[in-house]
């Protein structure tokens, strides 16, 4: 069996209180509309047309769920709208899953990013890709439901941004990160600029780390934040001198990511040094929000 067939199998199970199959033709005309879809999308329509809010009460399962075909066309126009109106450049998203906190998880059908998985969560306009394909997604999905019957988008594990090398992919992702990268010097719009960062920082293989250091110096406090996030995540002690300067000198989101980077580098003696250099020179907010965060993480420490 392969893994499309073994991940269909496992959602029809999960999703038996779903609706009736979808007929050839709803499923061909939102391929024709919107496509070209995933042919794992189309082969779950094929077994059932997604699942109501109301529906999904009778699952044994809950939090994402799959929307029906007459949702997913009307969704992924309301979605993609809003992120137009905002200014957003955005290649074709289609948006297939759901869940009862106006979270979404969809896959880019066109652009540097066609094939791969990516969500939007309703306080954070994130586009940036979480799994190379929706099929990936999917396997993280099923694989969540074998630990908790409740998943929603904010549980289920991200492939990207890396956590650890990964040689046979690494080529693809550094190219497209770097097209992100170009893409974000280039344009004057600070929408795009700003998801093109975050696309650019999710895609960079482990080894590209610091490329992502450059969007320190963005005047965006979000972008500066994502930035520093990434690092953090990664426990990036390579960049301690980066994120000690962003901790001084970033605004908002950016000092807060940094010092936070910082805190979380507990086993680097040079992020302890950057922060007894931080504990006695920062002042005000900043200190307060440092101390704050060295108080949790000797708490959790025991």
């Amino acid at each position: 069996m392969d893994r499309m067939q073994r991940v269909l199998e496992r959602l029809e199970a999960l999703y038996s209180c779903g609706n009736p199959p979808a007929s050839s033709a709803d499923i061909e005309s939102l391929n024709a509309e919107l496509g070209p879809l995933p042919s794992v999308a189309m082969a779950l329509f094929a077994r059932l047309d997604g699942c109501s809010m109301e529906s999904m009460r009778a699952c044994e399962v809950g939090g994402l769920r799959p929307m029906p075909i007459a949702e997913v066309r009307s969704m992924t126009a309301a979605i993609n709208q809003w992120f137009t109106e905002d200014g957003c450049w955005l290649d074709s998203i289609v948006w297939f899953w759901a869940d009862d906190e106006s979270n979404y998880y969809g896959v880019y059908t066109d652009g540097p990013c066609a094939g791969y998985a990516c969500r939007i969560q309703h306080d954070d306009p994130d586009l940036s890709p979480t799994h190379p394909s929706l099929l990936a997604m999917l396997e993280a999905l099923v694989a969540e439901f074998t630990r908790d019957d409740f998943v929603c988008v904010d549980d289920l594990p991200r492939v990207y941004p890396r956590q650890t090398e990964d040689q046979e992919h690494a080529t693809l992702e550094l190219a497209l990160a770097q097209r992100f990268l170009d893409h974000y010097r280039s344009s004057e719009n600070s929408r795009e600029r700003m998801h093109a960062a975050y696309a650019a920082c999710s895609l960079l293989p482990l080894s590209e780390t610091a490329r992502a250091i450059e969007l320190f110096e963005d005047p965006d406090m979000y972008i500066q934040g994502y930035a520093a996030e990434l690092l953090g995540q990664r426990r990036w002690v390579r960049g301690v001198a980066a994120l000690e300067r962003l901790a001084r000198s970033g605004i908002s989101n950016g000092y807060s990511a940094a010092l936070r980077a910082l805190v979380d580098m507990d086993e680097s003696s040079d992020a302890e040094d950057a922060l007894a250099r931080l504990d006695d020179t920062l002042e005000g907010h900043r200190h307060r929000m440092l101390r704050q965060m060295l108080r949790q993480r000797d708490r959790l420490r025991g």
